[in-house]
């Protein structure tokens, strides 16, 4: 009742659940659906979880362009994990200059994007 009546977070739980299969039975489809509703509302674990199931093509379509758009999302709410997903995504998209300002940014909370910034500006970043 508390996702019906748009509660981000329950939404959120409802689809880590389907997800996951814990407490109902698994089904990415089913967690895309509540992921999205939270996500379309700010809410930007959700829009972490979207983003990986449009990645990785569980439950919805393989499509890399709506996963980097909801990674730039929850980047933008400050997840460092969806800042290094979205600096992966803007460098393979050409757009190098975003991806190494997203990628900094990540550094500063994310271990893995501190080494992958180590290695893009050969240990010169974070200075």
């Amino acid at each position: 009742p508390r996702a019906e009546a748009g509660d981000v977070d329950a939404m959120y739980m409802l689809g880590w659940m389907a997800e996951f299969g814990q407490g109902r039975p698994w089904s990415n489809r089913e967690a895309a659906g509540w992921y999205r509703q939270a996500a379309e509302r700010g809410h930007a674990p959700s829009q972490v979880r979207l983003a990986d199931l449009y990645a990785r093509g569980l439950g919805v379509d393989l499509d890399p362009d709506e996963a980097g758009r909801w990674y730039l999302a929850a980047a933008e709410g400050g997840v460092p994990r969806a800042q290094r997903e979205a600096a992966r995504s803007l460098a393979a998209a050409g757009q190098l200059t975003s991806a190494l300002s997203w990628l900094e940014r990540a550094a500063q909370h994310d271990a893995e994007a501190a080494a992958w910034l180590a290695l893009v500006t050969g240990g010169e970043g974070l200075k």
